[in-house]
């Protein structure tokens, strides 16, 4: 997400009733911006990067505005490349802290694939106090990610004892909510009563 969309992050470590009550960490809830400018406007942030391999993050928003009604759409999208090539070598002592076996790895991951994330949405404003809308909201995520592993363990002299080797990939994945809301102002102070079907 570019951070030109963002209005504020907020950190809940007890967070209200309307999030989902899965996990007891907390909730990181990202606010992005919306323009109340009048007509339609939008932005666009391009992207691109190179190492070793090229990623690219690109994002379009457009808001259209006029008289009580608010329509928008964020479509971030982009391609990753890179790699990590991890080493691991541990080495077990007996009392007499001789080397009695070891250990080594080797960890290559590519991380290659696509994504497009997506919001669409419409505001309806009552009055000056009521708020309903509709969104819709989704990820695809086109991933070739590959790790290589390949590990040994060595007694003292050292030769060889066991070899592992684990070929990992990881697959496409992509999800999707769609989602209702009403915001009620209370008060003059800031209490509001929202409803989020989702």
């Amino acid at each position: 997400m570019p951070h030109g969309t963002v209005k504020q992050i907020e950190i809940m470590p007890n967070p209200p009733a309307k999030y989902d009550a899965a996990g007891n960490s907390g909730v990181i809830n990202i606010i992005t911006k919306r323009s109340k400018t009048f007509g339609f406007h939008g932005n666009t942030v391009l992207s691109l990067q190179q190492g070793r391999y090229t990623r690219s993050n690109n994002s379009l928003n457009l808001n259209f505005n006029k008289n009580k009604i608010s329509i928008y759409a964020n479509i971030n999208g982009g391609f990753r490349n890179s790699f990590q090539d991890l080493n691991i070598n541990r080495y077990y002592k007996n009392d007499q802290n001789i080397r009695t076996t070891s250990f080594s790895q080797n960890s290559y991951i590519v991380k290659d694939g696509q994504s497009i994330n997506t919001k669409v949405g419409m505001d309806y404003y009552v009055n000056d106090k009521t708020t309903v809308g509709i969104s819709a909201k989704g990820l695809l995520s086109l991933s070739g990610d590959e790790t290589d592993n390949t590990a040994y363990v060595r007694d003292a002299q050292p030769q060889i004892i066991n070899r592992v080797i684990a070929d990992n990939n990881t697959d496409t994945f992509d999800n999707g909510t769609f989602d209702s809301h009403l915001k009620q102002l209370l008060d003059t102070i800031g209490s509001v009563l929202t409803v989020d079907p989702d």
